[in-house]
């Protein structure tokens, strides 16, 4: 009998540390597949209906006065459960996507990590007009001071080769759950390679 019950108690809490552990990793694996799905939704093909779906299925919203013509909906995934035990910093993901005349014209990526008014931020905009490009698919933009990377921002244009893309996409979902969490805006977008203390007006490639 005493058997019986030890087995039982362990049985409970391998099922609660197994619970422990989804929940902790939700945020992260919901992260990688909002974005995965995200970019399946291609710019100037998809229609106000595959955007609807998809932001339905994530648990998103639409801005006030959406229809066809145009609309804004935004998804988030926060790391709340892990800031609120202060084990990290407030870190989440917003993908927003804009249609017009029911086509998606725009998406953007926008991930911050920090507390406070000046957050660690990486941003990647894809749309049609990429009209803050000049004659590239791909430019990243940086922000440092003190030797702390603050910001990087790319804007991409459709045209854009697959390894732009990947770099432009490559969030680091891992930072959603890591203890500590990613204070560094190269962290969270890895795949943008740095230019040197003293280039920051220079456009960056993608790292290989």
């Amino acid at each position: 009998m005493k058997r019986i019950r030890l087995g039982i108690y362990i049985l409970i809490f391998l099922l609660f540390m197994i619970a422990t552990g989804a929940a902790f990793l939700a945020p992260a694996v919901r992260t990688a597949r909002l974005l995965q799905q995200s970019q399946r939704l291609r710019i100037g093909e998809a229609t106000f209906a595959d955007v609807d779906k998809f932001t339905d299925e994530f648990g998103g919203q639409k801005f006030p006065g959406c229809s066809e013509q145009h609309c804004s909906f935004i998804n988030k995934v926060d790391n709340a459960w892990l800031s609120a035990l202060h084990l990290a910093p407030r870190t989440a993901i917003t993908v927003t996507h804009d249609i017009e005349n029911n086509r998606l014209v725009a998406r953007e990526v926008f991930y911050a990590s920090g507390d406070g008014n000046a957050p660690f931020i990486a941003r990647t905009v894809e749309d049609q007009s990429s009209s803050k490009l000049t004659n590239s698919a791909f430019e990243p933009r940086f922000n440092w001071s003190s030797n702390l990377k603050w910001r990087v921002s790319v804007h991409l244009k459709p045209t854009a080769t697959l390894e732009e893309r990947q770099a432009a996409y490559s969030f680091a979902t891992n930072c959603m759950v890591r203890i500590g969490g990613c204070l560094d805006a190269q962290r969270l977008l890895p795949g943008v390679k740095w230019p040197s203390e003293g280039e920051s007006g220079r456009v960056a490639e993608p790292s290989r």
